[in-house]
């Protein structure tokens, strides 16, 4: 057991680095379009050229397996993930697509606004708080409240 002196030190340690962790924002995502569906064994080959680039970077796929996200772990150059990916043997579209099209609209008319993080946060909040509005306006009885964090936008 630690004398009392040493465990408050080492528990200001630990609330500090958590600290750190915590304040530390999430990368911004990355998002690349195939022409075609990519196959799992195809995406494992990106996966590894991806993080070779930066290790600890992340890549998911679309349900329809045409859009990449890519997560970053550290410093990123979207040009040489887009050639890694490309020699990986991927053919992209040109450009960034547009992952608010990529959205599935609800399924149900009367279903609540749903926050779509794309990355862009200001954009996204905007889109989300102008949805619950409209929300409101159109089913009073069923109101659906904005976090304290958007409301302060």
């Amino acid at each position: 057991m630690l004398p009392p002196q040493r465990r408050a030190s080492a528990l200001l340690a630990l609330v500090a680095a958590t600290a750190t962790c915590l304040a530390q924002q999430a990368p911004d995502p990355h998002f690349f379009q195939a022409t075609e569906p990519v196959e799992r064994a195809v995406l494992k080959t990106v996966m590894e050229a991806l993080n070779d680039q930066a290790p600890g970077t992340r890549v998911f796929l679309s349900d329809d397996a045409t859009v990449l996200k890519i997560l970053p772990a550290a410093s990123f150059d979207a040009q040489a993930a887009r050639a890694a990916i490309q020699q990986a043997g991927v053919a992209l579209l040109p450009g960034t697509p547009d992952v608010t099209t990529l959205v599935a609209p609800p399924t149900a008319t009367d279903a609540p606004p749903v926050y779509v993080a794309t990355g862009d946060h200001a954009s996204d909040a905007q889109r989300y708080v102008s949805a619950v509005q409209q929300w409101n306006l159109a089913h009073p009885d069923q109101r659906v409240e904005l976090p304290d964090h958007l409301l302060a936008q």
